[in-house]
């Protein structure tokens, strides 16, 4: 992931709004979210690599984070969970 790749972040929110419609969000549509902070430390957050996205200086994302809805909830759901299943 450090390589200096764009990214666009899929968020799963704990707060879905009204009727669930709320549940995602989308990070980087415009120009991608880059690496420009990372952190390893053994006995920190469980060893785990934790990290800051952020857009490039000279590339600001134009709009805030952008909803993502299919039909409904459980069809949003479904889809996000599917991207991520392993076999």
């Amino acid at each position: 992931m450090s390589k200096g790749e764009s990214y666009m972040i899929v968020v799963h929110k704990r707060y879905k709004g009204e009727d669930e419609e709320d549940a995602f969000l989308v990070l980087g549509w415009d120009t991608g979210l880059y690496i420009s902070e990372m952190n390893e430390g053994s006995t920190e957050a469980d060893a785990a690599i934790v990290f800051v996205m952020s857009s490039k200086e000279d590339s600001l994302e134009y709009d805030a984070p952008r909803l993502l809805l299919e039909t409904d909830y459980a069809t949003t759901l479904a889809a996000f969970v599917n991207k991520f299943a392993t076999a």
